[in-house]
């Protein structure tokens, strides 16, 4: 009786149903396949770190050769830069012996000359003035003397009033412009354009000489009443030009010392840039 009861209690005896336990084998391919899943992780990683490699050599060689390309060019820039300065040397060797042997050789016009293009003869006598003005500005930028003032123009006029620009001087004031660029700047002087009309043809020589060798520019009695608003525009606009900064006379707080601008009686007032005497 008890034999047969506990043969028929649940969960006991061989039913193929009853639970069975993992296996020893079963724990261990479990390892190894978490194992393995590692391993291909760290795999890719190595993987995308070869490549990232390759691409840094790649890179590496094309700075080296970058690099290569710009040491190149850097020692051909530096032989220019030294051909450059021989050449520089030697221009400015022969600018020194032509200023020494330099001779004024453009011809003095005679009051005859003034007298038939209309100047009465105290034009005529300030003209005569002018060119030996121009011609002592001339040879003196080219020798070794001390300068003051390069004037344009005249100093004193015989009568009050402003003197008339006439186009057989420019072959004369060419050469106290080409003087201002040869200049080799020791010393400071002034540009002084005095007492004289500057229509275009002046104007346009007188511009291109703006970034010379000198100090200071002074402008004296260059406008009368008989100018209209363009002329008036145009010397306006001249002495602006000399205070561009892309020039040797400079805007800027001591602007007073480099430029001025002086009136006269026959100055046509409200259109000079700055009041009698020096601006500022």
């Amino acid at each position: 009786m008890n034999k047969r009861t506990r043969e028929e209690e649940p969960g006991r005896g061989n039913s193929a149903d009853d639970h069975q336990l993992p296996s020893a084998d079963d724990g261990l391919a479990a390892i190894l396949a978490q194992m393995q899943g590692r391993l291909d992780s760290v795999e890719s990683e190595l993987s995308h770190l070869r490549r990232e490699v390759t691409s840094l050599k790649s890179e590496t060689s094309s700075l080296r050769t970058e690099n290569s390309e710009l040491r190149s060019a850097t020692g051909r820039l530096d032989e220019l830069n030294a051909s450059l300065r021989q050449k520089v040397r030697s221009l400015s060797t022969a600018l020194t012996v032509a200023s020494r042997n330099y001779e004024h050789r453009i011809p003095f016009l005679h009051v005859g000359h003034w007298i038939e293009r209309g100047y009465d003869e105290n034009q005529a006598e300030d003209m005569q003035t002018f060119q030996e003005t121009l011609k002592e500005n001339a040879l003196a930028l080219r020798a070794e003397e001390t300068i003051d003032e390069v004037v344009i123009g005249v100093t004193e006029l015989s009568w009050f009033q402003i003197l008339e620009y006439d186009e057989s001087l420019l072959p004369q004031i060419k050469e106290v412009l080409d003087g201002l660029h040869m200049h080799d700047g020791s010393g400071v002087f002034d540009l002084a354009i005095r007492n004289i009309e500057l229509p275009d043809s002046l104007l346009v020589p007188l511009s291109a000489a703006l970034g010379s060798q000198f100090e200071g520019l002074i402008m004296e009695n260059n406008l009368s009443y008989a100018d209209d608003a363009v002329r008036v525009r145009r010397v306006i606009g001249f002495a602006c030009l000399s205070c561009s900064p892309s020039n040797s006379i400079l805007c800027s707080d001591t602007q007073s010392k480099r430029f001025r601008w002086l009136s006269s009686s026959s100055t046509p007032s409200g259109t000079t840039p700055g009041s009698t005497g020096s601006s500022g």
